[in-house]
């Protein structure tokens, strides 16, 4: 059985940078204890990172009478990117996702792919 060395899996991330034109923002909402058992959005940061998104596939609803809005996208960001299903992300065009999954469970972690769902729409 081969593995990759460290070089392979350097060279990968690096094709991957490559191909992810665009800057996305991630906001982390930050939250605080309400004194009554819950918690509450206390603030916010925020990280950058180079990615890129397209539309999801797969999701058709085949119904003449009506025109149905399509929302689903995949978001591919740096490997290393610090994101999780409770985020926001904007795109520099300024359009804002909501995470819905991070895919992070892989053996050799080459670029991160998230479920996302369109917001707010590009202004």
């Amino acid at each position: 059985m081969t593995y990759l060395t460290d070089t392979d899996l350097a060279d990968m991330r690096a094709a991957q940078a490559d191909a992810m034109p665009d800057t996305f923002t991630v906001i982390h909402r930050t939250t605080a204890a309400d004194g009554a058992g819950g918690t509450t959005v206390s603030g916010c940061t925020t990280s950058t990172y180079t990615g890129r998104i397209r539309e999801a596939r797969g999701d058709e609803r085949p119904d003449p009478a009506r025109v149905t809005e399509f929302s689903r996208y995949k978001l591919t960001l740096q490997h290393d990117a610090a994101i999780s299903a409770s985020d926001t992300v904007l795109d520099s065009a300024g359009a804002s996702y909501r995470v819905l999954f991070v895919d992070d469970k892989k053996s050799w972690k080459t670029a991160l792919r998230c479920d996302v769902e369109l917001l707010r729409s590009r202004s």
